[in-house]
C-alpha cells in the first residue's frame, strides 16, 4: 500500500517523527500519569512499515510491550495465540481490512474482550459508526498526535485491566462462597460425649438437636447390636 495513505506526503511524516520526543515530554507538564502498569502488551496492526514503526517506537518509549502484525490474518493469529491488552488496528489494509479483523475478534469467546482502537485516516461519520458497530472501542486518526495516542491507549488498557481484575475477584468470591457453603453443611460433634454444637454455640445431645432443626420425631428403641450385647437400655 502507498505510504501516502497513512501520511499525506513524506515531509509530514518526517515532521511528525521529529516532533514525537517533544510532544511526549509534554505529558509531565500536563500532569498526566500515562506510565503503564505491569508492562501491558499492545498489538500494532498496520501494513505500512513507517506507520507501524512509529507507533511501536512511541509505545515502547513509554514502557509498553509491543507486538506487530502486517496484515489481518497475522493479527488474528497473534491475538488467538496470546491475547494482548489492546489492539491498535489499521482499517485500510489489503485483503482483510480492519473492520473484518475486528468482527472476527469479537465473534470468538477467547478474543472478544480484547479492546480494539482503530488507527485510520478515514474519519468520516459513517466510517466511525461502522467501526463502533464492528466492536471497536475508539478511533485515532492519521496523522496522529503522540500525546493523544498515549492517552487513549492508557485509558483503554486501564479499563481492560480493571475488568480483568473484577472477573478474577468475582471468580475468587464464588470459590470462597462455595467453601463457606461446604463448611456450613458440617455439624460439629464431640468425639467423646457425642454431643453436637448448635448455631448458638451450645452443646446438646443429637436427639435435642434433631428435634430443634429437623422436622422429625424420634422413636426410641434398640438396634440389633445393642440387643445382642444385652444392653440395659429400656
Amino acid at each position: 500500500m502507498d505510504h501516502r495513505k497513512a501520511f499525506p506526503g513524506q515531509r509530514r511524516f518526517v515532521a511528525l517523527s521529529s516532533s514525537v520526543e517533544g510532544q511526549i515530554t509534554d505529558l509531565e507538564s500536563l500532569g498526566l500519569n500515562l506510565e503503564p502498569d505491569r508492562d501491558p502488551v499492545v498489538l500494532v496492526v498496520d501494513d505500512v512499515s513507517t506507520s507501524q514503526h512509529l507507533l511501536a517506537s512511541i509505545l515502547r518509549d513509554r514502557g509498553y510491550q509491543v507486538v506487530v502484525a502486517n496484515n489481518g490474518p497475522e493479527a488474528l493469529e497473534r491475538v488467538r495465540a496470546t491475547p494482548p491488552d489492546l489492539v491498535l488496528l489499521d482499517i485500510e489494509m489489503p485483503g482483510m481490512d480492519g473492520y473484518e479483523v475486528c468482527l472476527r475478534l469479537k465473534a470468538e469467546e477467547a478474543t472478544r474482550d480484547v479492546p480494539v482502537v482503530f488507527i485510520t485516516s478515514k474519519a468520516g461519520t459513517e466510517d466511525v459508526i461502522r467501526g463502533f458497530r464492528c466492536g471497536g472501542m475508539d478511533y485515532v486518526t492519521k496523522p496522529f498526535h503522540p500525546l493523544e495516542l498515549l492517552a487513549r491507549v492508557h485509558t483503554h488498557v486501564t479499563l481492560k485491566r480493571t475488568r480483568d481484575r473484577e472477573r478474577e475477584l468475582f471468580a475468587a468470591l464464588r470459590e470462597s462462597q462455595g467453601r463457606v457453603d461446604a463448611l456450613s453443611d458440617l455439624l460439629p460433634i464431640c468425639a467423646k460425649c457425642r454431643r453436637v454444637r448448635s448455631d448458638g454455640g451450645y452443646w446438646q445431645s443429637v436427639e435435642d438437636f434433631l428435634q430443634e432443626h429437623a422436622e422429625v420425631r424420634l422413636a426410641h428403641g434398640l438396634c440389633p447390636d445393642c440387643i445382642g450385647k444385652g444392653s440395659d437400655h429400656p
